[in-house]
């Protein structure tokens, strides 16, 4: 029969980890529930998921809202976490997660890696409206992999190395100069900087934060983790005065390199709309989509329903965001952004 359990750190925080190391990824690691709740305050909601006293899986939830639970807040993918091979009934789980809650009317939203892969060649996924991460795999050897990359990308990667370019480690005051100002500019809030320390102070050494310099100033940063056998890009910024110099591709082709040289398997460029301009880019260095499901389970009086989501635009604010003046961004967006999950 399965049941519910409460996750407490003093009892579960062993098991929990092990379990991700077996069966999950980055976004699952406990570590990202004091991440969350110590920087926005929202109240978890982790269970573990036992039949009898066989640990079937974990399911990390935030309450965002009044009547609303999102697994994961800030994240591109979390959801549940089931062991491998086996047979859960997860309508079940969520209609016991419901019930635990007694909110009455209620929502419920999951973002997960889908767990089945579409038969559809490339010129389909292009045309697709659809949330997807974008994997690579690393070949042991660089030069292997740069010969794999089309003429194009490799001229591009020729040009960029061309430049006064110059990466160096970086504390997170001078990564967060530059994201503020690049987050700013596309028209998103940006998160406070005591998210990012929190990230920092959690995961340690596993954290790889970077500074891009070009004769001097800044132009662009980078903030990563490996975890296991992949590398993720969580944040990767260039101020766009700068793009006609290919700050980017400088970036992510030295950080595929450094990866490939600690032996890295995976590099996980982070998520992107199918068709979109940093889908394309992302694929020209030889990244594959992962599909992404968004949906949102509601409890009505009427019953409970089930509402898959689309990607969005972000409406006007971007636009609006955007041309606001810096000074007013900086101090107002962090307080912004605990709205924009």
């Amino acid at each position: 029969m399965l049941r519910l359990v409460r996750y407490s750190k003093d009892n579960h925080f062993s098991i929990w980890q092990q379990f991700v190391r077996e069966n999950g990824h980055l976004f699952h690691d406990i570590r990202w529930l004091d991440i969350i709740q110590s920087s926005y305050k929202f109240q978890s909601y982790y269970h573990l998921i036992y039949d009898s006293d066989e640990l079937l899986g974990i399911a990390p939830f935030f309450q965002i809202a009044k009547h609303k639970l999102l697994s994961l807040p800030f994240i591109s993918f979390a959801g549940f976490c089931f062991k491998n091979n086996s047979e859960i009934d997860e309508e079940k789980i969520i209609e016991n997660i419901l019930k635990e809650t007694d909110f009455g009317n209620f929502e419920l939203e999951i973002r997960r890696k889908r767990n089945y892969v579409e038969d559809l060649n490339e010129k389909d996924v292009d045309k697709l409206n659809k949330y997807v991460t974008m994997i690579k795999n690393l070949d042991s050897d660089i030069d292997s992999v740069f010969k794999k990359f089309d003429k194009k990308q490799r001229n591009m990667i020729r040009k960029a190395e061309q430049e006064p370019f110059e990466m160096l480690d970086c504390d997170v005051d001078s990564f967060y100069r530059i994201y503020l100002k690049a987050t700013n500019d596309l028209g998103t809030p940006g998160h406070k900087k005591e998210f990012f320390r929190k990230i920092i102070d959690l995961f340690g050494d596993n954290v790889r934060l970077k500074l891009l310099k070009r004769e001097k100033i800044e132009v662009g940063v980078m903030f990563e983790i490996d975890y296991f056998r992949t590398r993720y890009d969580l944040w990767a910024f260039s101020l766009k005065e700068f793009f006609q110099y290919k700050p980017n591709v400088f970036l992510y082709w030295e950080t595929l390199k450094d990866a490939i040289s600690k032996g890295i398997e995976f590099y996980d460029f982070g998520r992107s709309t199918t068709g979109g301009g940093t889908y394309n880019f992302k694929r020209n260095w030889g990244a594959e989509p992962v599909f992404l499901e968004y949906f949102k389970i509601k409890k009505t009086k009427g019953g409970i329903t089930r509402e898959y989501l689309s990607p969005h635009s972000g409406g006007k604010l971007p636009i609006l965001w955007s041309k606001i003046p810096h000074f007013i961004t900086n101090f107002a967006g962090p307080i912004l952004r605990k709205k924009i999950v």
